[in-house]
């Protein structure tokens, strides 16, 4: 899901304080699902970044809540200081009152899928001649595809919510799309949780590849002290194996190659 992830994209932590200061601080990790970054709060596959997190900030006696709200809603949130930090973000406007750790959560390259059956390859804009993608409403999928989005509305499928880049694989099955549209781990998990990967094959990049980060916000506080922790975390992690073991789960690797 570039969620409007050019702020691209995909999830939202809140860090509320508790009263008593013998209390652990409660994080609260919000987003609409975007597996595998963040998926069903209270299941064993909770998303791979919620894993993280918990390793991360429950070694220094935080406590996590991890629960779902709308995409547009995690952002504002963090914006206003609602919560204290919002997954998978990259770059203005998003993260203008945001810090964003050195370490990313992934690096986030955009995707076309098309039925297995179809020679179409994206290749630029003027590819897209005659063609209707199926996207997800309030998704940014880098400038050059969001120029044309904008200019050729009446051209789309647009499904929203939980479940809405499943509803795009179906309408690219029924004939009623021609291609769906996400990052590369998205759709190869989405596509496998579905049982579809043998009927879709992967149609070209759209845009650059761009990292993707746990940003937290200024006006919640402690968002440098918060985004230092996860690079610290997340590196060590990767030094002792825990990393590329949660990632494994998910059939992710590791972004640093």
């Amino acid at each position: 899901m570039t969620r409007n992830v050019l702020g691209i994209v995909a999830g939202a932590i809140a860090f509320a304080s508790v009263a008593s200061g013998a209390q652990a601080q409660e994080i609260t990790i919000t987003a609409d699902q975007w597996c595998p970054y963040n998926c069903e709060p209270g299941s064993d596959a909770p998303g791979y970044v919620v894993e993280i997190a918990e390793r991360i900030y429950e070694a220094e006696g935080y406590t996590i809540n991890y629960t779902n709200m709308p995409w547009s809603r995690a952002l504002s949130a963090g914006a206003a200081g609602e919560v204290h930090g919002v997954i998978a973000v990259s770059f203005q406007p998003e993260t203008e009152e945001m810090v964003l750790p050195d370490e990313p959560l992934t690096v986030y390259e955009i995707h076309a899928v098309t039925r297995a059956d179809d020679t179409w390859t994206y290749e630029g804009i003027a590819s897209l001649e005659g063609k209707t993608p199926a996207v997800i409403f309030g998704y940014n999928y880098g400038d050059e595809f969001t120029e044309w989005q904008e200019q050729n509305e009446d051209k789309l499928v647009v499904n929203r919510g939980d479940g809405a880049l499943e509803q795009n694989f179906r309408m690219v099955q029924r004939g009623r799309a021609d291609f769906a549209i996400d990052g590369l781990n998205v759709l190869r998990y989405s596509l496998n949780e579905a049982g579809l990967t043998d009927d879709f094959r992967f149609a070209g990049v759209i845009g650059e590849a761009v990292p993707l980060y746990l940003g937290f916000s200024k006006k919640a506080g402690d968002a440098e002290k918060l985004a230092q922790m996860w690079t610290d975390g997340v590196q060590e992690m990767r030094a002792n194996g825990e990393l590329t073991a949660i990632l494994d789960k998910y059939g992710v690797g590791d972004w640093q190659r």
